[in-house]
């Protein structure tokens, strides 16, 4: 549970206190598949670093209070153990995933109920690329390492799995 939440709250920190830091990776990641995305992405209006603060400390705050609840569930004889395993890989893999989206999400000025409904419509591909990235991201001392790579990946991964949002052309709403 430690080597898994270690470099989550990392990520969410930087998320919260540094919301500019991911942007470029994403957007280098992203271009190099597809400039003409790239390009209508990055002409989002863009969302205020106080708003993308506080929705990365409402993710922070929402991902310790569920990580808290599957350790209590953990304590419960013979499927607390099993149901708490499989509700952390759960919350793992929701939490990368939405974690590396952010850059998109805040250049496209989504908030927090846009985002959610982004997450729970496209969640099984969001799990999908979340959860072996978490689990890489847990390896103590080089996964870490590996959040610049796990950065660059999203623009892939949403070429390829996400349609483009209707913002993307329009701007705001």
């Amino acid at each position: 549970l430690i080597l898994v939440m270690g470099p989550l709250v990392a990520i969410l920190t930087i998320n919260v206190f540094f919301p500019f830091f991911n942007e470029p990776l994403f957007m280098a990641g992203l271009r190099a598949q597809d400039p003409e995305r790239a390009d209508r992405v990055a002409a989002g209006p863009g969302m205020a670093i106080s708003a993308a603060a506080g929705i990365a400390l409402l993710r922070l705050v929402r991902f310790v209070a569920l990580t808290i609840m599957f350790v209590l569930i953990g304590l419960i004889p013979v499927v607390g153990g099993i149901v708490a395993t499989i509700g952390e890989g759960w919350l793992l893999a929701r939490t990368v995933s939405w974690e590396l989206m952010d850059p998109y999400f805040d250049r496209l000025d989504l908030g927090w109920a846009e985002q959610k409904r982004f997450v729970d419509q496209y969640r099984d591909a969001l799990l999908g690329f979340g959860l072996p990235l978490g689990l890489m991201l847990a390896i103590p001392l080089v996964g870490p390492l590996m959040f610049g790579w796990a950065q660059g990946a999203v623009g892939t991964f949403l070429l390829r799995e996400i349609p483009p949002h209707p913002r993307e052309f329009s701007g705001p709403s």
